[in-house]
């Protein structure tokens, strides 16, 4: 099986930056887009995958709810996950929420959010795509050979 891969299509490296030590740890790809055009193309390669899609939530434009449907159909075991980029007023957040999932978003995020919400729910996706493309659960990541063991040492609590 080829290295899971995390694809984000954002406005800025924010995002990218909450999840960057997450994804490495894991031994994760981390793909950054700018076009959403490009997400497709990533996803094409047979491997387990997760999509984080930064979309403007107040912009005039039908494209990006269009391409969320199309994404949806075209690679259902990627699931994506929209982020607002822009604080939509509290009224107007679930009838936004509901069209993006209605078009096949598996989650929708607004601000604030914190990096352990966006490891967590990285994470608990991963985990299920690969368990669709495999058949089972993920495997253990063997040890880090640069990793540290404390308790080797006599160091850790007993």
């Amino acid at each position: 099986m080829k290295y899971p891969q995390v694809v984000m299509c954002t406005l800025d490296d924010a995002l990218p930056n909450m999840l960057r030590g997450f994804l490495h740890d894991h031994r994760w790809l981390l793909t950054e887009l700018r076009q959403p055009d490009a997400i497709a193309a990533q996803l094409k390669s047979p491997r387990p995958g997760v999509v984080f899609w930064q979309l403007d939530p107040t912009a005039d434009s039908p494209v990006p709810l269009g391409l969320v449907g199309e994404l949806s159909r075209e690679f259902p075991d990627a699931p994506l996950v929209v982020v607002s980029d822009a604080k939509l007023p509290v009224e107007d957040r679930p009838a936004w929420t509901a069209t993006v999932l209605d078009l096949g978003a598996k989650y929708v995020l607004f601000p604030p959010f914190t990096r352990l919400v966006l490891e967590d729910l990285a994470g608990g996706l991963m985990a299920a795509a690969i368990e669709r493309l495999t058949g089972g659960p993920p495997e253990p990541l063997p040890a880090d050979p640069e990793a540290i063991d404390l308790a080797e040492g006599g160091l850790a609590d007993d």
